[in-house]
């Protein structure tokens, strides 16, 4: 990676414009971190680096990314989220058609399958920029960022979008703990998430960082040593991971949770319903997840 380019990049991301749009496209993300990903894109060594995307959709980071990349690009997806008619794996290959993409390359598998296999797919090239935009949950997050490790190049800058949500950033900080000789580039945020956002608000998103972003170099590149990535001082919430995986209908913990939306504010006609849709989540529990206890479950029956 061109390094004088790539800090310089880093240093003004607020400045950058697109480098090429299509309005064809769609998806998740803001304009700015479009452009974001292109301009670094443009600082790879296309012979010995790859452009590497987690979460991929319908595409339209991945596809703007290759059409101005002279390399690899890389996208990993399952297509098992937001994608009910199965439509986005085959609407991604529309377009690499449309455009004459010759560089676009997807790997349909789950990202953990696929990240301890990557060599596989990229042979002996390095990971010059990793977009990181799969699964939300910690474990995802931290395990997107562990298992890409041994396949970055010397230089390689990690994005990882929607770091509007605490556990994410939680994620990306105790990566930084344990690998201190990866920094802070910078981080920008949204006052909420766009779902939750005004339209007026939601369409300036679309313009800038949609759900916030945190940026990962190396110290040497970025000559960040003391920037700090903000999180919360409590680590309550992961505590209660805990209680969650060890209770008898751990993978009816969403709709519990949506029970409690209707205590406060109080509304029993959205609390009946809810309590219904509980109680149909626990008669249908999925019986990988369904302990023999009402708590303190340890799944250990098979291992003695």
């Amino acid at each position: 990676m061109n390094t004088e380019k790539a800090a310089a990049i880093l240093k003004s991301p607020d400045d950058l414009q697109s480098l090429f749009t299509d309005p064809q496209l769609s998806g998740f993300s803001g304009k700015k971190i479009i452009a974001l990903l292109q301009n670094l894109a443009t600082c790879l060594d296309p012979q010995n680096e790859t452009y590497l995307e987690i979460g991929v959709y319908r595409g339209l980071s991945l596809i703007s990314v290759a059409r101005v990349f002279d390399g690899q690009a890389f996208g990993i997806d399952n297509f098992s989220q937001f994608d009910k008619e199965k439509k986005n794996y085959n609407l991604i290959r529309e377009h690499t058609d449309r455009l004459k993409l010759k560089n676009l390359n997807l790997i349909n598998d789950d990202f953990e399958s696929a990240l301890r296999n990557l060599g596989n797919y990229i042979g002996g090239k390095r990971i010059g920029l990793l977009f990181i935009d799969g699964p939300h949950d910690y474990r995802s997050q931290i395990m997107c960022l562990l298992l890409s490790g041994k396949y970055l190049s010397k230089n390689a800058v990690i994005v990882i979008d929607d770091s509007n949500y605490r556990h994410v950033r939680q994620a990306n900080a105790d990566f930084l703990e344990a690998y201190p000789e990866y920094g802070l580039a910078f981080e920008r945020y949204t006052k909420a998430h766009p779902a939750n956002m005004t339209e007026a608000e939601r369409k300036n998103a679309i313009e800038g960082w949609w759900n916030g972003i945190n940026v990962i170099a190396t110290t040497e590149m970025t000559a960040i040593t003391e920037k700090k990535i903000t999180i919360s001082g409590s680590r309550m919430l992961y505590y209660n991971d805990h209680h969650v995986h060890s209770s008898r209908y751990a993978d009816c913990a969403p709709e519990a949770i949506a029970v409690t939306h209707a205590l406060k504010p109080f509304s029993p006609l959205r609390l009946i319903h809810r309590l219904h849709k509980l109680y149909r989540k626990v008669r249908a529990s999925d019986k990988y997840f369904h302990g023999k206890y009402r708590h303190l479950n340890t799944y250990t029956d098979d291992l003695v």
